[in-house]
């Protein structure tokens, strides 16, 4: 039986980002194969749900309170590294025979100190922001030096490989993340009521950004309202542009929403302003439901989904008229009056997953 094991910050309910998502369904896809056990670690409580996993799936809490990096500054971020680190420690000891797939920069940190410690554990390491997204030449270098302890890196995109391999890691493989076909409709009879943000409400995401260019588009004269999906620490920012714009009766905000008919049926289109991307689930679940996305042209996802003028629009970062222009352009009706959901369909889970069975299997013939 090969032991399969996630480890995130958070599996509850109000953490239903895109890295959850990619765990969830990853988690779900593994245990279909009869010869894995497959286990998800919560470094928080887990009280509900984020996403729905199959009953095989094994889900683990560690109820850590300070659970997440992001909750410390400066020198406590370290010690969030080592207080981590004791608490894995024991588990891998005790699962020395398991794979760990990491799912971040601080939880790629933390097994390449345990991998010094004990050499024999298999780490599979990956990160699901741009590999361009730097905190700092520090934070750069250590990054490097972990990455290079852990047995494999996956990148999501051949540019990030590229930057991999330009930085002395050596084991790393392409794997973009992946979508289930049962998400896949072939239709466009929607009534495109409202455009749609879909993500954290974070500095790093430009959420407010998304906002001014739907109150710049002036579609809400048009009977077109703004839904955005998220919750994060710009939330209040986003309150106050609402209503100094007096956009109350146009703009909602919702929380905690997962499920893609509540999000996806009936929108006018997608609005991605991050400053960079890795490779966003929200974009392959927007085309498979024939929504077009609208996104700056950053590194690297949306460029690698994107196929500009055909399920979505590249558009030059900041370039807030631009994003207007589209918003109204006669191409972006062409293209919601098409089947546009077929060119996202070589990201299914059955494409996808076999590049994952392929370095399990590397791994579990090197014992």
């Amino acid at each position: 039986m090969m032991k399969i094991n996630f480890i995130v910050y958070s599996f509850n309910q109000d953490n239903t980002g895109g890295v959850t998502r990619v765990v969830a369904n990853l988690a779900n896809q593994f245990c279909k194969h009869s010869d894995m056990n497959v286990t998800i670690y919560s470094l928080s409580e887990c009280s509900s749900l984020a996403f729905e996993i199959n009953q095989n799936v094994n889900l683990k809490s560690l109820d850590m309170e300070f659970y997440t990096p992001k909750q410390y500054s400066g020198f406590r971020k370290i010690l969030w590294i080592f207080n981590v680190f004791k608490k894995l420690e024991y588990i891998v000891k005790e699962e020395k025979d398991a794979i760990w797939l990491s799912t971040s920069t601080p939880f790629n940190m933390v097994f390449g100190l345990i991998k010094m410690k004990y050499p024999g554990i298999k780490v599979i390491g990956c990160e699901h922001t741009s590999t361009v997204y730097s905190k700092g030449l520090l934070l750069d270098k250590l990054k490097s030096f972990f990455l290079k302890k852990l047995n494999y890196t996956v990148a999501l995109t051949t540019q990030d490989k590229e930057y991999y391999k330009k930085i002395g890691v050596k084991n790393v493989e392409v794997i973009p993340n992946s979508i289930s076909s049962e998400l896949f409709i072939n239709h466009c009879d929607f009534q495109r009521k409202y455009v749609i943000y879909v993500g954290r409400f974070e500095e790093e995401k430009q959420p407010l950004l998304a906002l001014e260019a739907y109150h710049k588009s002036k579609l809400f004269e048009k009977g077109i309202s703004l839904k955005m999906f998220g919750a994060g620490i710009q939330l209040e920012n986003i309150k106050d542009y609402i209503k100094q714009n007096k956009l109350e009766d146009y703009v909602e905000l919702i929380s905690g929403e997962n499920r893609i008919d509540k999000i996806y049926n009936n929108a006018y289109a997608l609005l991605l302003t991050s400053k960079v991307e890795g490779f966003p689930m929200v974009i392959l679940e927007s085309i498979a439901r024939n929504v077009p996305v609208l996104s700056f042209d950053v590194p690297y996802g949306p460029r690698n989904i994107i196929q500009h003028n055909k399920n979505g629009f590249l558009i030059e970062p900041y370039d807030i008229e631009m994003f207007v222009s589209y918003l109204h352009s006669e191409r972006l009706k062409s293209v919601q009056v098409s089947d546009i959901s077929y060119t996202v369909f070589g990201f299914v889970n059955e494409n996808i997953i076999k590049s994952w069975l392929k370095i399990f299997n590397m791994l579990a013939s090197n014992k």
